[in-house]
């Protein structure tokens, strides 16, 4: 339990000081009773317990259709890494690949990520698990 709270507490750091850097909002759906999916770039969805949130939702944007991003269907395949990197205006991006496509990420997304399964579809985001 403490270290989901500390892992908690460093989501909400890391989320803060992007928030100050790129003056964006926070954007957030309720996920179950107890856990709610946030964003405040877009690309980086976090699932956080209520109970642990050092602010307050009521300045945020609700977006309910954050939660169809979490939903696994059979379309979602499990990708695997490769060792090829491409440089896109300074920032790496790495190849995943799966049975009948493949995706690019950003690489230092990646590295928040870390000892977890990547999932895909041709039709909506990256999943970690």
């Amino acid at each position: 339990m403490r270290k989901m709270r500390k892992r908690d507490e460093k989501i909400q750091s890391y989320m803060f000081k992007g928030i100050l850097k790129e003056s964006k909002h926070i954007c957030y759906c309720e996920y179950d009773d107890n856990f709610i999916a946030v964003t405040w770039n877009g690309f980086q969805l976090y699932i956080l317990r209520k109970n642990s949130l050092c602010f307050s939702l009521d300045k945020c944007c609700e977006l309910n259709t954050l939660a169809d991003l979490l939903t696994m269907t059979e379309e979602d395949k499990e990708l695997r890494f490769t060792n090829v990197l491409k440089v896109i205006e300074k920032e790496y991006y790495r190849k995943l690949k799966a049975d009948d496509f493949i995706i690019w990420v950003n690489d230092k997304y990646l590295k928040d990520f870390e000892n977890m399964s990547y999932y895909a579809s041709t039709l909506k985001s990256l999943i970690f698990q």
